[in-house]
C-alpha cells in the first residue's frame, strides 16, 4: 500500500517532508489496524447469532413438517 493510498483514507496519518516525499506513521497505522480487525470481529460475532437463530428456525421448521408428514401418513394420504 502507497502513502498515497493511505493519505486519502487517513490523511491524519501521512505527512509531507520537505522535498515533497509523503511517509506513513506506521505506529498509527496499527492502531488503525487493530480498530478495524475489533470491528470485523464484532460484525462476525453478530452474523454468526443470526446464522444460529435462522439453523435454529430451519430445524423447527424441520420439526414442524415432520409431523405434518406424521400426520399425512396417519391417516393413509402419503
Amino acid at each position: 500500500v502507497s502513502a498515497q493510498e493511505i493519505q486519502q483514507i487517513y490523511p491524519e496519518i501521512v505527512s509531507t517532508d520537505s522535498d515533497g516525499y509523503l511517509s506513513v506513521a506506521y505506529d498509527k497505522l496499527s492502531v488503525i489496524a487493530l480498530k478495524a480487525v475489533d470491528e470485523l470481529s464484532d460484525i462476525n460475532d453478530r452474523q454468526q447469532k443470526e446464522i444460529n437463530n435462522l439453523n435454529s428456525k430451519i430445524n423447527d421448521l424441520n420439526d414442524q413438517l415432520e409431523a405434518i408428514k406424521n400426520i399425512l401418513n396417519e391417516k393413509g394420504i402419503l
